[in-house]
C-alpha cells in the first residue's frame, strides 16, 4: 500500500479480525495540532466498534513526515487526552501516557527518536522510557539486556525497534502480542472512519 492510499478499511479489517480472534492487542495514537479537537472522538470509536487492551496517546513530534507540521500545544493536549479518558471510561478502554520525566520538557516522548536509550539500576537497555520490565507488553520490543546489547550490534537495536514500533510511517499504531508475518506489527493509519 502507498503511503498515500487510504489504509483505514484495510486497518478496521484487521483489527476486526483480531477481535474476532480474541488477539491482544494495543492502539497508538500520535496526535497532532489539527487532531487534537478529534482525539475524544476518535477514542469513541474505537471504543464502539474494536477491543484493544489499551490505547497509548502521545503529541507528536517533528520527525519524518510530521517535521514541518507545528508541534501539539501542550495546554491544549493535555485537556483533549482528558476528554478522551473520560470518553474511554464509558466502553472500558485503559488510556495510557509515556511516562514524564521531571528533568526533562521535551514534544519527543520515544527515546529511539533522539538516539537515547534509558538504563535500568539492573543493566537493562530500553529504548522507550515506559518500559523497563520483562514484564511489560511490550518488552520483547524495546528491551535488551546488557548481555543481549553487546552481541547485538547497535544499528540492528535500532532497526529492530524502528521496525517493530512503525515510527514515523503513520499516527496511531497497533502493537500486538505475538508472532505476526515477518516479525512486523502492522501500521494503522491516522484516520479511522
Amino acid at each position: 500500500m502507498k503511503t498515500s492510499d487510504n489504509s483505514s478499511e484495510a486497518v478496521m479489517h484487521t483489527l476486526r479480525r483480531f477481535d474476532a480472534a480474541e488477539f491482544p492487542y494495543a492502539l497508538r495514537i500520535t496526535a497532532t495540532e489539527a487532531f487534537l479537537e478529534q482525539l475524544p472522538e476518535a477514542v469513541a470509536f474505537i471504543g464502539e466498534h474494536f477491543k484493544p487492551q489499551r490505547i497509548q496517546i502521545e503529541p507528536a513530534y517533528p520527525i519524518g513526515r510530521g517535521q514541518r507540521m507545528p508541534s501539539a500545544n501542550t495546554t491544549r493536549f493535555i485537556r483533549a487526552y482528558r476528554a478522551a479518558r473520560a470518553i474511554a471510561t464509558k466502553p472500558g478502554l485503559t488510556l495510557d501516557y509515556s511516562p514524564v520525566r521531571l528533568n526533562r520538557r521535551s514534544n519527543h516522548f520515544c527515546g529511539i527518536t533522539q538516539d537515547e536509550f534509558s538504563l535500568s539500576p539492573y543493566g537493562n537497555v530500553s529504548a522507550c522510557y515506559s518500559c523497563f520490565s520483562k514484564d511489560n507488553n511490550l518488552a520483547d520490543v524495546f528491551f535488551f539486556t546488557v548481555s543481549r546489547m553487546c552481541i547485538v550490534p547497535i544499528m540492528y537495536l535500532i532497526g529492530r525497534c524502528l521496525k517493530n514500533s512503525a515510527l514515523g510511517r503513520y499516527g496511531i499504531w497497533i502493537f500486538a502480542k505475538g508472532v505476526l508475518p515477518n516479525g512486523i506489527v502492522p501500521e494503522i493509519a491516522t484516520t479511522l472512519t
